[in-house]
């Protein structure tokens, strides 16, 4: 049985892939308006956490309420994921989530193969 684990991801005003599940470093603000090099060491790039996940299954969640400073209609991070996840040749080992459906559908429109299993 594999070992999963989930990575939540949301993107930062220069369109970096970084993992953190809440939308907001107290005392910085809003990820998507600071620029990845200004964010603390403890938040990973997606790059580094899917190469630390290393032999595991990986849940990569998309990040993208309304209610949310980083909220993005136009889903520009899910397909940002689904064309992450297929140039590193990871499709076989991810699932892709959200609790916003249409980034689930904006995934799968940019990549059908991405995140789905089986």
């Amino acid at each position: 049985m594999p070992t999963w684990s989930e990575l939540d991801v949301r993107r930062t005003a220069d369109d970096a892939l970084v993992v953190h599940h809440d939308a907001e470093i107290a005392g910085l603000g809003p990820i998507v308006r600071l620029a990845a090099r200004a964010l603390p060491a403890n938040v990973a790039s997606l790059a580094d956490a899917l190469d630390a996940c290393d032999g595991m299954e990986v849940n990569i969640e998309v990040k993208n309420l309304p209610h949310e400073p980083d909220w993005d209609p136009e889903d520009r991070l899910a397909a940002a994921v689904a064309s992450f996840v297929g140039e590193r040749g990871w499709r076989d080992r991810v699932v892709v989530s959200s609790f916003n459906l249409p980034s689930i559908d904006a995934v799968r429109a940019a990549d059908p193969g991405c995140g789905r299993r089986g």
